[in-house]
């Protein structure tokens, strides 16, 4: 079975800006992620990567760091593979 590349993008405060929340990940499973370090959102229920404030993943996942690449406009691309728990 593939393994599935998620992509979403986030505010410097860590607020979901693009993409859905990552819920039903796989070993193997990919997180492409954009940081972007010059934007900011303020909500009073944020949706992160993780869903909104009480509806976070039932147990925790461990992830690799496989890339990290700054971007001179102020982002930053990083990309994460699932480990096994």
């Amino acid at each position: 079975m593939p393994h599935k590349i998620y992509q979403a993008t986030i505010s410097a405060n860590g607020e979901l800006i693009d993409g859905s929340p990552i819920n039903e990940l796989s070993a193997g499973d990919q997180l492409e992620l954009c940081i972007n370090g010059q934007q900011l959102v303020s909500n009073t229920n944020p949706l992160t990567l993780l869903g909104r404030r009480k509806e976070y993943l039932p147990h925790s996942h461990h992830f690799e760091l496989t890339a990290f690449q700054p971007q001179p406009n102020g982002t930053c691309q990083l990309r994460y593979t699932l480990k096994k728990h």
